[in-house]
């Protein structure tokens, strides 16, 4: 046994780690899954002469697999955590760009050096919070624990061992040779305090999720970590378009997101072939902030109208009044399409969602008589002064109606079913109601160094 194979055992024995001498080869696994009924899955295989040597400087043992089904790994005495990074856009068009992968093709993007694999090649990401946040091609711990590493066979090794293959059957491993890393694109985190597998998961969805979040002001990547979304088919690349101006740059993490209506948020992503479900999922988002911007419209209404009363407004007169009232939600905060509105009104400025339906093709469907076959609710695009966000929030809330109600519970309203021709022309009014999830999402957000005390 060489002394680099040596030294890997002594390691591993040391990090909790089980290790097999199979002649040549080293069988690990890490004790946590020696009692699985297919331990073969975690298993990582050292092969003298083959990945021997980058497994020694990559300090895999320091690491802990999640879950082989969500390729991440996480090291308490590193403080880091990297899972692998996927894009939503599964068919890809056929470019010399696009064929070289998704980690050439978001390098190339962010201005880096698609060639360099080393750690400092990554892209940065700013964050208030302290941690170092970066994306790019994956560490070697990470390629030894998920085995990303490129072999060729070397012929000369494969001509003298061809007797022993022969009469084994199977192929030596020392017929083989690492070539270099299938450098998966990898988000990484570092510079955080974890004690556990669940801590490690809890970093992800904080941090992580924010940062995949950011990126998706960016729609032409597409990023999104395994655990939070399945692929969504599109007949292009879009990072095709970006990557080939080489314009992009990382978005800073200043933000603490709400984890629940973020899960709604990736969910309503990865569903593009359920448009229906789709809508309801960014409706869930806007929902789910109601109780909060209901109750600061309601409070300013009610501190309002004591004054108007009685010339003052105690804070404890406001509160013993919403105490009072507590068991009636509706007459605090006003029917759903009114909360609705006050979500969005406190979020998104007239300005902004008019910038947002400017778009040439929203406003052609928009001028359309069909966008009434959705709604019977106009937006008036060609209208540069007027404020179009209560009607957008009454057209959100009558295709939600449409979507969730039949025809005996609401006589004047169709229902809106999956096969109805109707569904076709959603398209513009899932962008709309995704627009504004986003913007109430980002406004309810909480500064990262706030949530990170």
């Amino acid at each position: 046994m060489t002394d680099t194979m040596r030294e890997i055992m002594s390691r591993c024995d040391e990090a909790d780690y089980l290790v097999w001498d199979l002649e040549e080869q080293l069988r690990i696994i890490h004790r946590r899954f020696e009692a699985c009924t297919n331990d073969e899955r975690y298993a990582i295989y050292v092969n003298a002469g083959v990945n021997a040597e980058i497994a020694l400087r990559s300090g895999f043992e320091k690491y802990r697999t999640m879950d082989r089904s969500y390729p991440a790994i996480w090291s308490e005495e590193l403080g880091a955590v990297e899972c692998e990074l996927r894009s939503v856009h599964d068919k890809i068009i056929d470019t010399d760009l696009t064929k070289k992968g998704l980690t050439y093709v978001v390098m190339f993007a962010f201005g880096k050096d698609p060639e360099d694999t080393g750690p400092e090649s990554r892209i940065k990401i700013p964050s208030r919070g302290g941690p170092c946040i970066t994306v790019g091609p994956c560490s070697e711990a990470f390629a030894i624990h998920f085995d990303t590493l490129e072999y060729a066979m070397d012929v000369d090794a494969y001509n003298k061992l061809y007797d022993v293959m022969e009469e084994a059957g199977v192929e030596p491993d020392a017929a083989y040779q690492v070539v270099g890393i299938n450098h998966h694109l990898t988000l990484r985190i570092e510079g955080v305090r974890m004690a556990s597998e669940e801590d490690a998961r809890k970093v992800l969805m904080k941090l992580g999720n924010g940062v995949l979040f950011e990126l998706d002001s960016v729609p032409e990547l597409g990023l999104s970590m395994p655990l939070l979304s399945r692929i969504e088919e599109r007949d292009v690349h879009p990072a095709e378009i970006v990557a080939s101006e080489q314009g992009l740059h990382p978005p800073e993490l200043h933000k603490d997101y709400d984890p629940d209506p973020l899960f709604l948020y990736w969910y309503a992503r990865s569903i593009p072939e359920m448009p229906l479900i789709q809508f309801l999922a960014y409706y869930q988002i806007l929902e789910y902030f109601f109780p909060a911007y209901s109750r600061t419209k309601a409070i300013a209404a009610l501190r309002e109208k004591l004054r108007e009363i009685y010339g003052v407004a105690r804070e404890t007169d406001v509160t013993g009044i919403f105490q009072a009232l507590r068991a009636n939600r509706r007459a605090i905060f006003g029917q759903e399409r009114d909360q609705l509105r006050h979500a969005i009104e406190e979020c998104v400025t007239s300005e902004e969602l008019q910038d947002f339906l400017g778009d040439e093709e929203r406003r052609r469907f928009y001028r359309d008589r069909r966008s009434l076959d959705i709604s019977t609710v106009k937006l008036a695009v060609d209208s540069t002064s007027a404020d179009h966000r209560g009607d957008a929030a009454r057209r959100v809330y009558e295709i939600r109606n449409r979507i969730v109600h039949t025809k005996s519970e609401h006589d004047d309203l169709d229902p809106l079913l999956p096969f109805d021709p109707e569904v076709d022309l959603l398209k513009h009014d899932i962008e709309l109601v995704c627009y504004l999830a986003r913007r109430v999402l980002a406004a309810s957000a909480k500064p990262l160094e706030e949530s990170s005390n």
